[in-house]
């Protein structure tokens, strides 16, 4: 098959079928009518990877577990792993949207189960809100080896922040609760957040 014309229904029967079945496959493939056809690699990763979270979400009596194991088997397949840093803009209700699908991208592409992805999710929505609260500023988000790195920029210099448990701010307990790897420092008129989270053991193995 020439890789350059592989449709997306092709890939996902190609994948999935190791993990569901043929049945939820094509019942899934169904509700993306003409989509399933696009040519899988004239697209863009973003592109690609929302073709691959609707058909996941599709997907009929699979349980999470296993339809976050179709999509990372789908990213990866796919190459939509994210390279490089990814930054969003926070600034309104739609950038926490933005931020959960990115880390949820990131980590699910890694390997990482729907738990895990859920929690990552959650702790960043957290910070993100806050950002939001004072005033605006953006994420940056980069995969490196062992790590998962977010810098979290905001506009407003929030002063000193305890990363001690039981004195830490409500917006940082969830995050301090995957990673003890966080620096505030104070940037112009603002602050910025650095944290790293080591990749948990299922996405290193």
């Amino acid at each position: 098959m020439d890789a350059s014309t592989t449709t997306f229904s092709q890939l996902a029967h190609d994948v999935a079928v190791r993990h569901v079945p043929m049945a939820a496959i094509d019942g899934a493939l169904a509700s993306l009518g003409g989509k399933g056809e696009w040519s899988v690699y004239s697209m863009d990763p973003d592109r690609r990877s929302a073709l691959i979270s609707h058909f996941v979400r599709s997907l009929r009596n699979v349980g999470v577990h296993t339809a976050s194991r179709v999509e990372a088997a789908l990213l990866s397949a796919a190459g939509c792993r994210p390279v490089g840093c990814r930054v969003i803009v926070l600034k309104d209700a739609i950038s926490l949207i933005a931020v959960r699908n990115q880390i949820h991208q990131m980590i699910t592409s890694l390997g990482a189960g729907w738990s895990g992805s859920m929690r990552y999710q959650s702790a960043l929505s957290d910070i993100a809100r806050f950002v939001i609260e004072r005033g605006g500023g953006r994420i940056e988000l980069e995969d490196s080896p062992g790590h998962i790195i977010f810098l979290v920029h905001t506009a407003e210099d929030i002063g000193q922040v305890s990363t001690q448990p039981g004195s830490a701010p409500p917006w940082l307990a969830a995050t301090l609760n995957l990673t003890k790897e966080v620096r505030v420092s104070r940037i112009g008129s603002g602050s910025i957040v650095e944290i790293k989270f080591p990749a948990p053991k299922a996405l290193v193995a």
